[in-house]
């Protein structure tokens, strides 16, 4: 209802379009007024702007994005497309018949030209060119390109470049890479996706695992020539290399995961803890970020760990002087009478203070702790939860200092359980919120069902921009335009100076502007009162001029009577 001054016409989705917007183009109906709709995946804006250019600017166009006409064609005789026949082989023997002439009828000329025979019989070789009614075996195939349609391709073979079958009889040609498919065929001539690369997005697409990492470049998923000799090998969660590279399409080992798998393998002495738990051999950040390896008894310092490869202080030993297991993880021992470690965590275990010494050992017997648990987000404890990356399952770290516990507990709240939240702690959402229609206001879904408590929706049906304004013509209707809110007949507030008029020109004044009076003209009552006030001042002056007069005359008879 909008006009395209107050709201410009969309490329895409716009119900005015084919009204006060231009209608979008259809495939095969294209006009020179029509919009490209740039959200229609079976015609592309490419697509699209080519057959309207084959409308507007035919003469420009060549002949692979714009097949040559059966008349009137611009492009007719100058290199571009066949003239149009004047007679038989006139003006050259490839000339095609014009659909439009009166001088050599396209009767005449197909008669001339084309088959007569049916398509079911045969005719001596190329006595005859084929055309889509009459096709007999042994017919010629037509020169133009544009003479092909109807034509079985057991009789003129696909051609390469403008053949007008492509996408029917034969297969479409391909348009760009991203809407090539296994059975689209490159034009040979196209200017605007070259038949070269072309063939080379074909084969590194669906011809990949022959192609050279040069023609095409290893790809960060699904690559069929990965760890064979090319390219290099996916990651295997627990089994990285350096030279693997992390699948960016894996699900069940994210990319995110990976690599900090290669960087605790292939880079520790640069990692945190969090990301890289300390090792219990041959770590190199130990006596640094990791505790020290113990070389006997609480040397170099109390907190010292058990190397598990040393020979000259061996981990049993080590084991036995801390207080550390040595009966194995299916046995019982005295409860808190040793402390459970990674290769012996016996039932009755005392677990480390250390967060870090908690590798290993199953959450049955040491619960995942809330924080700093090396082994959170590695199969044995959930992951602690990022913030913007969610999960049902994730764990609020009440250690951390970025993402509060408390914020994230709310955020899960607001994400999993949003149904039970009240409005304080979790905002109503502008789109999909269950509570709409509870403790939320419910969606507005038309104009006709709109109300003032209920909320435009984010990607709705009813579009939030004119869910908004509509709203305002019931919540603020007073301070809204006749073009936007139409009057009502009862009780609208911005009475008969804006809505007694039915029709209403956007060129005219809009009547709650004040009225500027025009100083070249005057009120008619003020005339009157200047017109009185005129006659008035005549009167005085008449009066005042009698009495002179009468003055004078006194004046005179004194002097007489003294003389």
């Amino acid at each position: 209802n909008q006009n395209k001054s107050y709201c410009p016409c969309l490329n895409t989705a716009d119900p005015r379009a084919g009204d006060i917007c231009p209608a979008y183009c259809v495939k095969g109906q294209v006009t020179s007024n029509c919009t490209c709709d740039t959200n229609i995946t079976n015609f592309s804006v490419t697509q699209c702007e080519i057959e309207k250019k084959c409308i507007t600017d035919l003469i420009h166009q060549t002949a692979s994005d714009c097949p040559c006409l059966s008349t009137e064609d611009p492009r007719a005789g100058n290199g571009v497309c066949p003239a149009y026949c004047s007679g038989p082989d006139i003006p050259t023997s490839d000339c095609i018949c014009d659909s439009n002439s009166s001088v050599y009828t396209p009767t005449e000329c197909q008669s001339d030209k084309k088959c007569t025979i049916s398509s079911n019989q045969t005719v001596p070789k190329d006595s005859c060119t084929c055309s889509g009614t009459n096709y007999p075996s042994g017919c010629k195939c037509p020169n133009d390109s544009s003479q092909l349609v109807g034509i079985p391709k057991d009789r003129c073979s696909c051609r390469s470049s403008s053949d007008p079958r492509a996408g029917g009889i034969c297969p479409a040609y391909c348009i760009s890479k991203d809407d090539q498919t296994a059975n689209c065929v490159c034009d040979s001539t196209s200017t605007s996706y070259t038949l070269e690369v072309c063939q080379m997005d074909k084969l590194c697409t669906f011809d990949l695992v022959h192609q050279t990492i040069t023609d095409c470049p290893c790809l960060s998923s699904a690559d069929p020539r990965a760890g064979k000799g090319q390219c290099p090998a996916y990651c295997v969660k627990g089994n990285v290399t350096s030279d693997c590279v992390c699948d960016t399409n894996l699900t069940s080992y994210s990319q995110q995961v990976c690599e900090i798998d290669k960087k605790c393998k292939f880079d520790l002495i640069n990692q945190s803890k969090s990301d890289c738990p300390c090792l219990n051999t041959s770590d190199p950040r130990a006596g640094g970020k990791c505790p020290s390896y113990c070389t006997s008894k609480d040397q170099p310092t109390t907190d010292c760990i058990c190397d598990s490869n040393s020979t000259s202080y061996p981990q049993s030993a080590c084991n036995t002087e801390k207080g550390h297991c040595s009966a194995s993880s299916n046995s019982t021992v005295p409860k808190d009478s040793c402390e459970c470690i990674e290769t012996n965590s016996p039932s009755g275990c005392k677990c480390p203070t250390d967060p870090t010494q908690l590798i290993g050992i199953p959450s049955s017997r040491c619960e995942c702790r809330s924080s700093s648990d090396p082994r959170a987000g590695r199969g044995e404890c959930p992951a602690y939860c990022v913030k913007g990356s969610l999960t049902l399952d994730c764990t609020c770290d009440i250690g951390s200092q970025s993402y509060p516990s408390t914020t994230c507990i709310k955020d899960k709240l607001c994400n999993f359980e949003l149904i039970s939240q009240s409005k304080a702690d979790c905002p109503c959402l502008m789109k999909g919120d269950p509570r709409a229609g509870g403790i939320c206001p419910s969606y507005c879904t038309s104009k006709a069902e709109l109300t003032i408590e209920c909320m435009c929706e984010l990607g709705s049906s009813y579009p939030q921009a004119t869910c908004e304004r509509d709203k305002l013509c019931i919540v603020d209707l007073i301070h809204q335009s006749t073009a936007n809110c139409p009057c009502i007949e009862v009780g609208d507030p911005r009475g008969e100076s804006v809505c007694k008029q039915t029709d209403i020109d956007p060129s005219d004044p809009d009547p709650t502007d004040p009225i500027i009076p025009d100083p070249s003209e005057q009120d008619p009552e003020t005339d009157q009162e200047q017109e009185g006030g005129s006659k008035q001042d005549d009167d005085e002056k008449e009066e005042q001029k009698t009495t002179n007069f009468v003055w004078i005359i006194i004046v005179i008879v004194v002097v007489l009577v003294i003389v």
